[in-house]
């Protein structure tokens, strides 16, 4: 079957909307005309890469995108597969890891923003032990006293902020913040909780996408969209859209454990041109979060889970 008139690949793709605070991505081109595609035809290597994708969560549109890949570089029968699985590591860059700041420099600070339920502060959590473990100085902040009261119970975070070995507070402005910074010393890193919110409260989300912007003034501030993915497609390209005001610098997949279909995730991720800082595949806070790998994430894509190929 010639793949033009493959009845799961047909049509064209959708302009990708622009991302906040990045230039568009190159790495997926636009899927080879029919004119281009004419005698190609989705033999079963290439036919095993569509129904994998198509299997796991990817819009046929998408497949079609990484298959125009694969048939320009000529890979076919058993190659097919390792020629998507290279594509889809390259598509979808990944955010540096944090740094620890040098002396006199501000600290980074990570705000966690998202729609409610898609796991914002364990993942907050989950990062902050890690960095502890490293030997980081962490404060943990919230814009929320919701939140606030879930961050000192998630991964029992109660008994450590009364022995006094965690700095955590609630905060409103960029006062707050630089009073918390100096009661608790020197820090390597300050994470900052937010409310969950629907995609659609637009004026809220603007309100809540400004308060963030002038807390973190006294930092570095670095902004990470929280995503579920076992939602829909359709509520993640909705999420990407309507967080667009904080112009996010990455985003964090949790949930990753919870869905057989985590190709509509990444290809959220890919159309947004959102890097991907982190993996979380469990509700552990002491662990279950993993720094992502090309190899994860055509995985991910590929065989709609983790198999190791994450740090």
């Amino acid at each position: 079957m010639n793949v033009v008139s493959h009845p799961e690949l047909r049509g064209t793709l959708p302009t990708p909307w622009s991302g906040p605070r990045r230039e568009p991505a190159p790495l997926l081109r636009a899927p080879l005309t029919p004119d281009e595609m004419v005698g190609l035809e989705l033999e079963p290597g290439t036919r095993d890469v569509a129904q994998r994708m198509l299997a796991h969560g990817a819009s046929p549109d998408f497949a079609r995108l990484v298959l125009s890949e694969v048939l320009r570089e000529g890979a076919r029968g058993a190659y097919a597969i390792d020629a998507a699985a290279a594509v889809l590591a390259r598509a979808l860059p990944i955010l540096p890891s944090p740094k620890r700041p040098r002396r006199h420099e501000r600290p980074p600070l990570f705000a966690f923003v998202g729609p409610t339920g898609v796991g914002k502060t364990t993942a907050l959590v989950k990062l902050g032990r890690k960095l502890r473990e490293a030997g980081r100085r962490v404060v943990f902040a919230s814009l929320d006293p919701v939140s606030l009261g879930a961050l000192e119970r998630v991964g029992g975070l109660a008994s450590d902020v009364d022995r006094g070995e965690i700095p955590l507070a609630l905060v409103r402005t960029a006062d707050d913040l630089k009073k918390l910074l100096r009661r608790s010393g020197s820090a390597d890193a300050v994470l900052l909780d937010t409310p969950g919110l629907s995609p659609r409260e637009d004026q809220r989300l603007d309100e809540l996408a400004r308060e963030v912007a002038l807390c973190a003034a006294p930092c570095e501030p670095q902004v990470l969209l929280v995503l579920s993915a076992a939602a829909g497609r359709g509520a993640l390209h909705l999420s990407t859209r309507a967080f667009a005001p904080f112009r996010p610098d990455g985003a964090v997949l949790t949930k990753l454990d919870e869905t057989d279909e985590p190709a509509a995730a990444y290809e959220a991720l890919v159309r947004a041109r959102l890097p991907v800082a982190f993996l979380c595949d469990g509700q552990d806070a002491r662990a279950h979060l993993l720094r992502p790998t090309g190899e994860a994430l055509s995985e991910l894509v590929l065989r709609g889970h983790l198999s190791g190929g994450a740090a």
